[in-house]
């Protein structure tokens, strides 16, 4: 900085509040920063004064000069568009995202609908959107609010041709998501926030949450796929979990099929994208894709890592084209040369292999549909499958351990009543019919059954 304009920001520090002196302790970038902020509020008609400089002064203490600079430079450019600052919004998010500028600053810029109230940044994916949790006045709730930052992007969210979308659909496994538009008539998607999404590091620790996985998503792809619609981007961080049900989240790149031949390359996640989306990108997504999609996401779970990746594996990031075109070839090789290996099904316990086995056929025709998925799932994994009973969901293995933990001992149900036991018996005649039980697990209703007799 030449040393003229250092002894004339100096005399200007002299005249100005003394929380813009504590402020430029900071660092020179701050320095700067927060003397361009009180010039900019100087100039309002309305000054927020000492007290809004007071309060930056103390939440941005102990930040490094280039990110409290940051954060003074982004509250400058909203006060320079005669936007209206928060303050206690702003304090929140300074606190939520220490020493991460770009959050706060992602967070201070959005203009979110009327009835929304921005709490925190969750995630940039990428150049593509904005994810947001907030908190909907109107329905008095938490939420996940959307912001596409691209208009392509928007534009095949919200179809021109106003056919059938998931925004607009009411299924167990699909996430109930809402269009709000800001006063500009941004649009915005809210959906439910659920209290559990999943991730790369989620685990089924066995194949009964796999095998509740498999079935549930399948039948939201079911849902879709009988609409003509592709979800496009199924993996584990677009999966949410609520009241022991599987929940599709994301539908930022759902369209029509045909719309999918709209792009040069595939889009989705590189984890879970289909092997003929990968060799040469040569084809485009697909029904058939969509299922793969699910079973990698399904191996992953079981197994620890996706069927064409190393354990612990990232691909590199959309915005490094080069390298990720790299990787995109590497992983080309391995569907041509290493199939076997990388897709081995051995790794699945019985009775989840076979299907599974399928789901991941490396030929997409050979895939089978996702309604014949649910149904496979039904019949020959029912003793492992959740069912909504009343107010509790419960699948028969489950049931067993109930029974066999809590079930009174053989004397006290010799005094119950004839048609309580009946139903007991019952009970267990249903449980023993399911398919896929263990032995241990039929050991212990055939106990059972001997206890009420």
């Amino acid at each position: 900085m030449p040393r003229r304009k250092r002894t004339r920001d100096a005399d200007e520090l002299k005249s100005t509040s003394p929380y813009v002196t504590i402020m430029s302790r900071i660092g020179p970038k701050t320095a700067e920063a927060v003397l361009g902020l009180a010039r900019t509020l100087n100039s309002q008609p309305l000054t927020r004064g000492d007290d809004f400089l007071r309060l930056l002064a103390d939440l941005l203490r102990d930040w490094p000069d280039q990110e409290a600079a940051a954060v003074l430079n982004a509250i400058s450019t909203r006060v320079e568009t005669g936007e209206p600052v928060d303050t206690e919004s702003l304090a929140r998010w300074i606190r939520v995202h220490h020493h991460d500028a770009a959050s706060v600053r992602d967070c201070l810029l959005v203009e979110p609908p009327s009835e929304i109230d921005i709490l925190r940044l969750l995630s940039r994916a990428g150049s593509q959107k904005l994810v947001f949790l907030a908190k909907w006045q109107l329905a008095q709730r938490d939420v996940v609010l959307k912001k596409f930052l691209a208009t392509q992007s928007m534009e095949r969210v919200f179809p021109r041709e106003l056919q059938p979308h998931p925004l607009s659909m009411s299924h167990p496994n699909i996430i109930e998501t809402h269009l709000l538009k800001n006063d500009k008539g941004e649009p915005f998607l809210a959906e439910r926030r659920l209290p559990l999404v999943l991730s790369d590091d989620w685990s089924s620790h066995g194949i009964q949450e796999a095998a509740n996985l498999l079935r549930d998503i399948a039948s939201a792809l079911a849902f879709l796929h009988e609409k003509g619609l592709i979800h496009g981007d199924v993996k584990p961080d677009n999966i949410g979990c609520e009241n022991n049900l599987y929940i599709l989240l994301d539908f930022g790149i759902c369209r029509p099929e045909d719309a999918f031949a709209e792009d040069t390359t595939p889009t989705g996640s590189l984890r879970t994208r289909a092997p003929e989306l990968i060799v040469a990108g040569r084809d485009k997504h697909s029904k058939a894709s969509d299922v793969w999609a699910l079973g990698a996401t399904v191996f992953n779970a079981i197994t620890g890592r996706f069927p064409l990746f190393d354990q612990g594996e990232t691909p590199p990031r959309v915005s490094k084209p080069e390298d990720r075109d790299a990787f995109i070839a590497v992983l080309s090789g391995r569907v041509e040369r290493e199939w076997e290996q990388r897709v081995d099904c051995a790794l699945v316990p019985e009775p989840l292999r076979g299907l599974l086995a399928n789901v991941l056929k490396r030929n997409p025709n050979e895939r089978p549909a996702a309604h014949r998925i649910v149904r496979v799932a039904e019949t020959e994994l029912s003793a492992l499958l959740r069912h909504r009973a009343g107010a509790t969901i419960f699948s028969p293995t489950e049931e067993i351990e109930q029974l066999n933990r809590f079930l009174p001992s053989k004397d006290v149900l010799e005094l119950m009543p004839d048609s309580q036991r009946q139903v007991l018996q019952e009970q267990l005649k249903r449980l023993a019919d399911a398919k896929g039980l263990t032995d241990d697990q039929k050991a212990t209703l055939e106990s059972l059954r001997v206890g009420i007799t």
